[in-house]
């Protein structure tokens, strides 16, 4: 037998007079014992997230240096973990940055770091309404998860922008998936290639981000050696496939019902059964 979920055993209200919290990890709030919320749990999901992502706490910076007194470190510790200080890449006080030479847009996007300022900021410490919910941390992750390289070179992640891994300049070949509807962007997906790994496909490059979906497949594909072959497609829609990446002849799309191979780059034409709404996926290798 095993106890699971147990965390609404027991909760805090608002109105609570204690706060129980780990130390560094607890919003401002909580930390002045004025009760736990949904935009609590967020601010401290965001540091737990900071952390993983740089190696850095998002308040430990400058200002808890090795040269304060020894008779004050406690003191100074336990107001970084208090979000006392700016914190480390504040854009409006820049006293408690931290310079260790690994710049943090290697580990993030630019719109991830305004997620992480608005919850570290001065106003974000100030007005929790201003954080970021759950919900837009599952997308944001999302997005940032689909257009992440893995290098095999040194194994190190970094983003699609990059032509080249930026710790040991290794090349990575790669597919691009960019997918619309009419005229409306609805998502886009980057991801390593090497011959004969399967690489599946989610299915929010259709739908976009549907956080009861993030383990649906839209289809899976795999290199070979002068091919990518696409296969295991969805079964609640019709696809069909074009070659190049600017077609746009309906007559040139051949439908698919199990799997096709494609030299290069394609053009993949996806329509709902039951809706008959269509979403065109421009797929490029490189």
């Amino acid at each position: 037998m095993w106890l699971i979920d147990a965390d609404n055993v027991d909760f805090q209200e608002k109105l609570a007079k204690r706060s129980f919290f780990t130390p560094g990890f607890g919003a401002p709030e909580v930390v002045k014992g004025k009760g736990c919320t949904f935009y609590s749990d967020s601010y401290a999901f965001a540091i737990s997230l900071f952390w993983q992502l740089t190696g850095k706490h998002p308040f430990r910076g400058a200002l808890m240096s090795d040269d304060s007194e020894d008779d004050f470190l406690d003191e100074v510790e336990e107001k970084a973990n208090a979000g006392e200080f700016p914190w480390i890449l504040d854009s409006d006080d820049d006293s408690n940055y931290i310079d260790d030479g690994l710049p943090c847009e290697l580990f993030f996007s630019e719109e991830l770091r305004e997620f992480f300022d608005r919850t570290f900021s001065e106003e974000g410490k100030r007005k929790r309404y201003t954080r970021p919910s759950m919900f837009e941390w599952s997308y944001m992750l999302a997005k940032e998860l689909d257009t992440t390289i893995r290098c095999s070179k040194c194994g190190m992640d970094y983003r699609e922008t990059l032509e080249q891994c930026p710790w040991c300049d290794g090349k990575e070949k790669r597919i691009t998936l960019r997918s619309k509807k009419a005229t409306k962007k609805i998502w886009r997906f980057a991801h390593e290639v090497s011959d004969e790994d399967m690489i599946r496909i989610p299915l929010r490059v259709i739908n976009g981000f549907e956080s009861d979906a993030c383990d649906e497949r839209a289809f899976s594909i795999r290199r070979r050696k002068d091919d990518i072959l696409f296969y295991d497609f969805n079964e609640l829609y019709d696809w069909s496939v074009a070659l190049g990446t600017s077609v746009k002849d309906a007559a040139s799309f051949t439908d698919v019902y199990g799997q096709v191979s494609i030299p290069d780059s394609c053009t993949i034409c996806c329509k709902t059964k039951n809706t008959g709404n269509t979403i065109i996926i421009e797929a490029e290798t490189g």
